[in-house]
């Protein structure tokens, strides 16, 4: 009776070709499935972070190494971390199998902080300035303020003056930023009144202007100078505020007065830059003391220069006679008759 093991042999022998060659087909069909299923293996995300910080400063890694959206990645394990400037670590762990893994949108956590402002006293407005974060506040001598960390320009107007401080604010701590301004108050006065005057600061910016007599309070600490004008007169002067002082500042215009007689009179009396004064007599008064020329015509008569020295509170006499001129005298005379 024959033995059935050759029989089984020649069986294996028979299809052994044939399964070797169904894994083979198999192994080129997973091998297929696995490229085509990798390439859909991608990781998918979007960054966002509150406030107006761009997200192009945020820095996506996985597994270490630099990752955008839509890139593909392997399968097994990673870790994808995110990092910016202004906003907290953000990083997770996660598994990747076939058709990827999308994140959809990461929020970052905005790094924040407090930012106390205190002024001595209350400034007309408050401006406060960030790249993310920025207001105004009006009459107001403190505040404490929840921002982004940041840098900022604090900026305190007050009625005659302002000053500028820069602030950084870090996560979760408070940066304090004190104005502490000193004031003074100005009284001015002037022997004329209705004087106009202007106030400027030492870096030459107009403060304050008006008519005499007047008052300026609120005014900082600091060099001042002061322009005043009366009838075409004007008068500087030069002086400081001291802090918490009424600071008394008096003009006093000294000026001096001219008086033109002349013989015969109605002379015409003009300045040197060729201004008709007015005609003999006359009175110029309210006139700055100094060395002025003043020119005497008058039809007929030879024309006149005189210098005066103009002395405060003083009245200076000008008297001349006017000198007849030959030819004007001859070409009044009667012609002879033929």
């Amino acid at each position: 009776m024959p033995s059935p093991q050759p029989k089984k042999q020649s069986l294996f022998r028979f299809f052994l070709p044939l399964i070797l060659c169904g894994l083979f087909v198999l192994g080129l069909i997973g091998y297929r499935q696995h490229k085509v299923f990798s390439e859909r293996t991608r990781i998918k995300f979007s960054i966002s972070l509150p406030g107006k910080s761009s997200v192009l400063d945020a820095s996506v890694k996985l597994d270490g190494k630099p990752v955008s959206s839509g890139q593909i990645i392997s399968l097994g394990s990673h870790t994808l971390t995110v990092t910016h400037p202004k906003a907290d670590l953000f990083q997770t762990n996660f598994f990747a199998w076939y058709g990827g893994r999308d994140f959809s949108q990461i929020e970052l956590r905005r790094l924040s902080g407090h930012l106390n402002v205190s002024s001595s006293v209350p400034a007309t407005t408050i401006s406060i300035e960030g790249k993310d974060f920025s207001t105004v506040l009006q009459n107001i001598s403190e505040t404490n303020l929840p921002v982004p960390a940041d840098s900022y320009q604090v900026r305190a107007e007050y009625p005659h003056g302002s000053q500028t401080k820069t602030a950084d604010v870090a996560d979760n701590m408070t940066a304090a930023c004190v104005f502490d301004l000193q004031f003074g108050v100005l009284t001015l006065t002037c022997n004329f009144e209705n004087a106009v005057f202007r106030l400027a600061d030492d870096s030459g910016k107009n403060v304050e202007s008006g008519v005499t007599p007047a008052t300026v309070t609120s005014l900082p600490v600091g060099a001042y100078r002061l322009v005043v004008t009366s009838h075409r007169n004007q008068l500087i002067k030069d002086f400081t505020v001291k802090v918490n002082e009424t600071n008394n500042v008096a003009c006093e215009f000294v000026l001096g007065a001219v008086q033109f007689v002349t013989m015969p009179p109605g002379a015409s009396v003009r300045a040197t830059e060729g201004s008709n004064l007015g005609k003999t007599p006359l009175l110029l008064t309210d006139q700055q003391p100094q060395t002025n020329s003043f020119t005497l015509e008058m039809s007929g008569y030879e024309s006149t220069t005189v210098s005066v020295e103009i002395t405060g509170a003083q009245t200076n006499f000008i008297q001349t006679n006017l000198v007849w001129r030959s030819g004007h005298f001859l070409s009044l005379l009667p012609r002879a008759q033929n």
